[in-house]
């Protein structure tokens, strides 16, 4: 997934609801397909996506730059 200049890989399925911050975006125009913010940490080193349909689950995505993993997110 790209943002901007920044690429991210996928990391793990989100380990807490509460990290979820506010939504910054969509991908490709898909209202379903959101992007947001991971609280606490800056949105040019982690990202949360979420596709809006049945059983689907929020993954965490981190910054192909991002070499430390918080507690917080393993």
């Amino acid at each position: 997934m790209q943002r901007g200049s920044i690429l991210y890989t996928f990391y793990s399925a989100l380990p807490k609801d509460s990290l979820r911050g506010k939504q910054i975006g969509i991908v490709d125009g898909d209202k379903k397909h959101k992007v947001f913010e991971v609280k606490g940490f800056s949105s040019d080193e982690w990202i949360i996506e979420y596709y809006d349909v049945i059983m689907s689950v929020y993954t965490l995505y981190k910054a192909d730059t991002v070499t430390e993993i918080p507690d917080e997110l393993k």
